[in-house]
């Protein structure tokens, strides 16, 4: 693989801020030397992975790899991921096409499922990210009924879940959604699923004082990254009702 494409590292740096170090690394000597290759398009770093994939002229050198050893697991996998990262970026035709050559691929397959609920959020993510809601509704409801509820995927595909119905104007079960997702962070504590539900469970129940101060409790347990999306939109929450902020 390095000697067909050379590697890529990616470097993410200070974890909640921009800065000069992060973005994609290539080596063509094993490692010796990297050379800065492309600068991260996120300022959170998030999208790094996707980078690589998609931005770099390795992509279709790796799927050659993949054909060309007969991993057709991974081929699926690889497809719907740089279909979702395309759509993010707003790719939407190619992204879902590519996504859905993945998913099929990797239906048609005689292998345990074990990569099915990742391939679903992903799917489902890209079809909201593709303004296609209904599909990304059953394809999201899907994800959720192969996982178990304390799984680590349930958080962010509650969240999806509960954005979803809200736009199609289910209120009640858009909450319902978002105080499952925020239950559920809460225990495997991830806190910033447990952030985004609280916030939004705050602006559903128009500010009101037990929501505010759920949300309060949580954005209080951080320490770093105040100048990420989700704490500055969790600060203006606050902000609205006029909460002291440390």
């Amino acid at each position: 693989l390095a000697n067909r494409i050379g590697d890529l590292a990616a470097a993410l740096g200070a974890a909640w801020r921009s800065n000069p170090e992060r973005g994609l690394y290539k080596t063509t000597d094993g490692g010796g030397e990297w050379q800065y290759s492309a600068e991260a398009s996120s300022p959170s770093g998030g999208i790094l992975v996707h980078q690589a994939l998609t931005e770099s002229p390795s992509r279709d050198a790796l799927l050659e790899i993949v054909d060309e050893h007969d991993y057709p697991i991974w081929r699926a996998l690889g497809l719907v991921l740089q279909g979702s990262a395309l759509t993010a970026v707003g790719r939407l035709d190619e992204g879902s096409a590519l996504s859905d050559r993945g998913i099929a691929l990797y239906q048609g397959l005689q292998t345990p499922p074990v990569f099915w609920p990742l391939l679903l959020s992903l799917r489902a993510r890209g079809l909201a990210d593709a303004r296609r809601p209904v599909e990304a509704l059953a394809v999201v409801d899907e994800a959720i009924a192969t996982i178990p509820e304390q799984h680590v995927l349930y958080p962010e595909l509650g969240l999806l879940n509960g954005d979803l119905l809200l736009a199609e104007g289910d209120v009640v079960g858009a909450e319902l959604r978002f105080r499952s997702a925020f239950d559920v962070s809460r225990d495997l504590g991830v806190r910033m699923p447990q952030l985004r539900a609280a916030t939004r469970i705050a602006r559903l129940r128009a500010l009101d004082a037990d929501a505010i101060e759920s949300l309060r409790g949580v954005y209080e347990t951080f320490t770093e990254g105040f100048d990420s999306p989700d704490l500055v939109e969790a600060r203006a929450v606050l902000a609205e009702v006029d909460v002291p902020i440390p």
